[in-house]
C-alpha cells in the first residue's frame, strides 16, 4: 500500500516548487480552489472561495480517490457530490476548463505534470454550473452500413439480400471528415428501352416533330 506523500501547505510557509521537484517529474503541486462557485457562461468566474496549495503529490499514485482525501484534509465531509475541475496550463476559463472525474480526465491531466508543476483545480458542490462533464464522448454507438448485392439487368425480383455490418461511430467530440467522390451512373440497355418507350407514350400527346427531337436528344445523352 502506497503512503501519500502530498501535505497541505501552510498558509505563510515558502515553497519552490522548482527547487523542490528537482529530479523528481511526477511530484507536482495542486493549486486548489474551493468553497467556492462558478458563474454561467459567457463570463465565466470561481467567486467566493479561498485557495490553499497541496504540495508533493505524486502523479503515478494520483486519482479522484485521493482528491477525495484531500478534500477530508479540509473538513468537507465526503461524500457530498463534488465536481473536479482542472485548468489547462495557459488556457483560460472558458476554453481550458477540464473534468477531472474519471481515469481518461486523469490520463489528460497527466500530460501536463511533467512540464508544469503547479496545476489549478477547482471544486464545485453539489451541483455543476459548467458543460464539461457533459462534453466527455459518450459511450460508442453503432452504425449499421448496409450493403446491397449487385443486381443483374435482366433480374425483375425485387427480393434482393443485404450484408449488414457494424462499425464503432466516432465520438461526439471528434471531427468527422467525409470524403465525397464523384457520382458515375451506369446507364444500361434495358433503361434505354424504358426511357424510348416513356417517349413513345408521351407522343401520343405531343406532335410527332416534336417527338422525334426529343428522341435525338435522348440518344445524344445516352452516347
Amino acid at each position: 500500500m502506497n503512503i501519500p506523500m502530498w501535505n497541505i501547505r501552510l498558509l505563510d510557509k515558502p515553497f519552490n516548487a522548482k527547487v523542490a521537484y528537482d529530479g523528481n517529474p511526477t511530484l507536482f503541486t495542486i493549486k486548489l480552489y474551493h468553497r467556492g462557485e462558478f458563474t454561467k457562461f459567457p463570463d465565466v468566474q470561481y467567486i467566493d472561495g479561498s485557495v490553499n496549495y497541496v504540495d508533493m503529490v505524486d502523479i503515478d499514485t494520483f486519482s479522484v480517490h485521493e482528491l477525495d482525501a484531500i478534500m477530508k484534509g479540509f473538513r468537507y465531509g465526503v461524500p457530498p457530490v463534488i465536481y473536479y475541475h482542472f485548468l489547462v496550463p495557459g488556457g483560460d476559463f472558458h476554453f481550458g476548463l477540464k473534468p477531472l472525474g474519471n481515469d481518461d480526465d486523469l490520463r489528460t491531466f497527466a500530460q501536463y505534470v511533467c512540464d508544469h508543476k503547479i496545476m489549478r483545480v477547482y471544486t464545485e458542490h453539489g451541483e455543476t454550473k459548467l458543460l464539461t462533464y457533459f462534453m466527455n464522448p459518450k459511450p460508442v454507438k453503432k452504425v449499421t452500413i448496409v450493403q446491397m448485392d449487385e443486381i443483374d439487368e435482366n433480374d425483375d425480383n425485387e427480393n434482393h439480400t443485404a450484408e449488414v455490418q457494424e462499425f464503432p461511430s466516432p465520438p461526439r467530440s471528434s471531427p468527422v471528415e467525409v470524403e465525397v467522390q464523384p457520382l458515375h451512373v451506369e446507364v444500361h440497355d434495358r433503361q434505354k428501352e424504358l426511357i424510348a418507350n416513356d417517349f413513345m407514350e408521351a407522343a401520343t400527346e405531343f406532335d410527332i416533330g416534336l417527338y422525334q427531337k426529343m428522341l435525338q436528344s435522348n440518344a445524344d445523352v445516352m452516347t
